[in-house]
C-alpha cells in the first residue's frame, strides 16, 4: 500500500512544488511501486485535461444581479444584549458591611505588625551602667579561632543621681562603648563570579575533534566536461569495493540505446537482455540494470564522459543527474537474485605475484589439463574483453528468471576472473524528473 509521503510527494509533482532533493525521493517512490506510478500518471492526465478546458467569459451583468440580490435580501435582526446580571446581597445586609470587615481585619494587622517590630525598642532610653561588667556570651563561629568573646548586657543598670542640686534620680541616656573582646571579626565574603558568558568552566571539557563528512557524489552528466568533476568521481569509486550508481534519464528507452552506444565506443560489451528490451518497447519498465566488473575507476569516469558528449548532442538532453554511493547489503541481495550467483561485490581480487623480470610468477608445470581445456573453452589465449549484462531492475516482476535468460548465460559464461583495480558496479538507468 502507498505511504502517506509518497502520496504527499506525488501531489506535490503534479502541482509543480517539489524541490530538487524531493523529486529524487519521488523518482526512487515511482520506480519502486507501480501503484503510485499509476496515480502519478491519473492526476498528470486530470491536471492537463482541466488546463485545457475553455475558457468561459462571465456575463455582462453579473455584477448587477449580485448587487440586486444582495440588496433583495431582508437584513438579520440585530440582537440586543441582554442586561448585565447584578450580583445577589443577602437580604437584611447592607452593600457597606464587608468592606468594613474587610477595612477593620487590615487596621489589626497593620497595628500588629508596627507593635511585634518595634516593642524591643523600648529599652532605648533607659541609662545604662557603663561600670557594670558586661555578661558572657558565645558567639559561636563568628568568633576567630574558635574563642569566646563578651558583650554587654541588654539589661538596664542601677539608676545615677542627677547632675542638678536635686536629690532625685534622673533617666538619662549614656553613650555605651563597645568592649573591646565584644567584636566579632566575620570571615571575608566569598567573591561570586557573576559573569555567566565570560567565566571559566568549572571542569575541563573534551576536547572537540574535527569529523570529516563524506557525501554520496551527485552531479549532472552534463558537468562530465570538467576536469575537477571527473578527478573526483575516480577518487570516489576508489574508496569503496563495489558501487551503485544511478543515472536519471528523461526517456528510458532512447537513454538505455545511447548508453549501448557509448559502451561499445568504449570498448563494453553489453549482453542485453531480450525480454527486458521488449518490456521496453511496451513500455512496463521504469529501471534496467548493468553489472560490470571489468572496468578500472577511470575507465567508468571514461565512461561517462563519453556518454556525456554523445548527450550534448541531443537536444534536449535525455540525461540528468548521477549519484553513486557504496553498494549496500540490499543492493548486494538484489544482485545476487538478478544474476543467479554472488558476483562477489565485497571480494577485493588478489593483486598479481611478479618475478623479477616483471613476468607472473608461474612454474612451466602450473599449468593443468582443467585450465587449458578452459582457455581454449573461453578463448582465454585472446585478450580479455569487457563484458556487461543489462537485466529489467524494476518492477522484480518484469526481470527474466536467470535461468531463462540466453544473454545472462552468454555473459557469465564468457565473464572471466576480475582484474586488480577494477571495481564492480551496478549502473541503474531509470526515470528522472523530466
Amino acid at each position: 500500500m502507498m505511504s502517506e509521503d509518497t502520496l504527499l510527494l506525488i501531489t506535490a509533482a503534479v502541482d509543480g512544488e517539489l524541490s530538487e532533493g524531493e523529486m529524487t525521493h519521488l523518482v526512487r517512490a515511482l520506480g519502486a511501486s507501480v501503484e503510485a506510478r499509476g496515480l502519478y500518471e491519473k492526476l498528470k492526465a486530470d491536471r492537463d485535461r482541466l488546463r485545457a478546458l475553455p475558457t468561459i467569459p462571465p456575463p455582462a451583468n453579473l455584477l448587477t444581479r449580485v448587487m440586486a440580490r444582495i440588496a433583495s435580501l431582508t437584513p438579520t435582526p440585530i440582537a440586543v444584549p441582554a442586561r448585565r446580571a447584578e450580583p445577589i446581597t443577602p437580604r437584611g445586609i447592607p452593600t457597606w458591611v464587608p468592606m468594613a470587615i474587610a477595612a477593620s481585619l487590615l487596621l489589626g494587622v497593620a497595628g500588629s505588625s508596627f507593635w511585634f517590630f518595634t516593642r524591643d525598642n523600648d529599652n532605648a532610653s533607659v541609662a545604662r551602667n557603663e561600670h557594670r561588667p558586661p555578661a558572657v556570651i558565645n558567639s559561636g563561629a563568628n568568633v576567630p579561632n574558635g574563642a569566646a568573646s563578651t558583650a554587654h548586657s541588654p539589661l538596664p543598670s542601677a539608676p545615677m543621681p542627677s547632675e542638678g542640686g536635686g536629690g532625685g534620680f534622673a533617666k538619662t541616656e549614656l553613650p555605651i562603648a563597645p568592649h573591646p573582646e565584644a567584636i566579632a571579626i566575620a570571615p571575608q565574603p566569598r567573591v561570586p563570579n557573576r559573569d555567566l558568558l565570560g567565566a571559566h568552566p568549572p571542569i575541563d571539557l573534551p576536547r572537540f575533534d574535527l569529523v570529516e563528512v563524506r557525501l554520496p557524489f551527485l552531479k549532472p552528466l552534463s558537468d562530465f566536461d570538467r576536469d575537477d568533476v571527473r578527478l573526483q568521481l575516480t577518487n570516489e569509486l576508489g574508496q569503496d569495493p563495489a558501487f551503485r550508481i544511478d543515472l536519471f534519464t528523461r526517456n528510458l528507452t532512447r537513454g538505455i540505446e545511447l548508453f549501448q552506444s557509448a559502451a561499445r565506443a568504449s570498448g563494453l560489451v553489453v549482453h542485453a537482455d531480450a525480454s527486458t528490451l521488449n518490456y521496453l518497447k511496451k513500455g512496463q519498465l521504469g529501471a534496467v540494470a548493468i553489472y560490470t566488473d571489468s572496468l578500472t575507476a577511470r575507465q567508468l569516469t571514461a565512461l561517462f564522459t563519453r556518454l556525456s558528449v554523445q548527450d550534448a548532442k541531443v537536444s534536449p538532453h535525455l540525461f540528468d543527474m548521477l549519484h553513486a554511493a557504496p553498494v549496500s547489503r540490499e543492493d548486494e541481495v538484489e544482485v545476487r537474485r538478478l544474476l543467479g550467483v554472488d558476483p562477489g561485490l565485497f571480494k577485493r581480487p588478489l593483486p598479481e605475484r611478479r618475478s623479477k623480470e616483471g613476468e607472473i610468477g608461474k612454474s612451466v608445470s602450473a599449468g593443468t589439463a582443467d585450465q587449458i581445456v578452459k582457455s581454449i573453452a573461453t578463448g582465454k589465449g585472446k585478450p580479455a574483453v569487457n563484458s556487461a549484462v543489462l537485466m529489467a531492475w524494476n518492477p522484480v516482476a518484469g526481470r527474466t528468471p536467470p535461468t531463462l535468460s540466453v544473454e545472462l548465460k552468454s555473459y557469465l559464461s564468457k565473464r572471466s576472473d576480475r582484474k586488480p583495480h577494477a571495481v564492480p558496479v551496478i549502473i541503474v538507468i531509470r526515470h528522472g524528473n523530466g
